[in-house]
């Protein structure tokens, strides 16, 4: 259980991620950066239920559309990094049978 101080700092922490994210959007290194806050508890924070509580379901909705979109980014990234340092393998049918580094 935490003590009541030990709760208010955690709701202003909560409301200080989730204000930044509304405002300026960017990554969890981003948002990590500009508050001070660590990258794992920014992740965590972003998806506390004080945000519901303080700031309104539209408000947690719109972290959670931003959250999604940001990870789908992230996926298309690593997809097109991955493809540019590998190089992919086939066998004599022309099936796709792995893949090795450049």
């Amino acid at each position: 259980m935490l003590s009541s101080e030990q709760e208010a700092k955690r709701r202003l922490k909560v409301l200080t991620v989730a204000k930044y994210f509304v405002e300026y959007g960017g990554s969890n290194e981003e948002v990590s950066k500009a508050t001070g806050i660590s990258e794992s508890s920014v992740q965590r924070y972003l998806h506390d239920p004080i945000i519901i509580n303080e700031l309104g379901k539209d408000v947690y909705d719109l972290i959670q559309k931003n959250i999604q979109k940001n990870k789908q980014e992230a996926l298309v990234k690593g997809g097109k990094t991955y493809a540019e340092n590998n190089n992919y393998i086939k066998d004599e049918l022309g099936k796709f049978t792995g893949s090795r580094k450049k």
